[in-house]
């Protein structure tokens, strides 16, 4: 066990992957499920190493993944907000109570983000490679409906680019969100977020699943945007594991 443990540490360090050629015929082979569209990313190149997603750039709604970029874009000092649920338009009834952002985040609680989308430099989004909705309602900037569809390439590239330039707060959130969050699924270091946005196919479902991951959080060498047919965003972060785990 300590001599694998060691080996990774020294293929972690050198930034030493699998071909990308072989990383995409493992994906291919060991993910099969025709539910499944992904993309994976050398997260500091921004290199597409495998995919299986019909069109990359064509735009679709992607739910709760937005609600990090309303943060990077926010013009305010991050407060405690205080979440009561259906009252203020929240997914979880009940409410999340009194909370901050690295919290909000890990929660994906849309009380919070609808109160700081009221406050955001939307020139700053386009910093990301992103374009804003055509009607930046707060209820459109946090993935509410279909009102801001991405490219699922422009998501993924605008993750890393975030991951570099957020604030210390938007980051701990992510880390958050995948230890004890909405990604908690995913079962490894990363920091990650997940969305349910309606379903974008012909066979209509309630929605799709979405999880983005970047991976690890030492040094992260993988951006995985993974989306599931007719699922919630934590079964999409149980298969990005899966996914992270077998390419390493």
């Amino acid at each position: 066990m300590e001599a694998v443990t060691r080996r990774d540490a020294i293929l972690a360090a050198v930034g030493a992957t699998l071909p990308d050629e072989s990383t995409a015929r493992l994906l291919e082979r060991e993910f099969p499920r025709p539910d499944l569209s992904y993309l994976l990313l050398d997260l500091p190149s921004r290199r597409v190493i495998a995919s299986r997603w019909p069109n990359p750039n064509r735009p679709v709604p992607v739910g709760s993944l937005v609600k990090p970029f309303v943060a990077f874009a926010y013009q305010g000092q991050f407060l405690e907000i205080a979440c009561r649920g259906a009252a203020d338009h929240c997914w979880k009834q009940a409410g999340h109570g009194r909370l901050q952002l690295p919290y909000a985040i890990a929660c994906s609680c849309n009380a919070y983000f609808l109160n700081l989308a009221r406050t955001v430099d939307l020139a700053a989004l386009a910093t990301l490679g992103l374009q804003t909705p055509l009607d930046p309602t707060p209820e459109a900037l946090i993935g509410l409906g279909n009102q801001w569809p991405l490219a699922p390439l422009t998501l993924t590239r605008a993750y890393c680019e975030l991951l570099t330039r957020a604030k210390p707060e938007v980051l701990r959130g992510l880390r958050l969100s995948a230890k004890l969050g909405t990604s908690r699924e995913i079962r490894c270091d990363a920091y990650a977020k997940t969305g349910t946005a309606p379903c974008r196919h012909e066979k209509r479902s309630p929605g799709d699943g979405y999880a983005i991951a970047l991976h690890p959080t030492t040094v992260p060498r993988f951006a995985l945007l993974v989306s599931l047919d007719g699922a919630p965003g934590s079964h999409a972060a149980k298969v990005c594991g899966e996914m992270l785990r077998r390419i390493g």
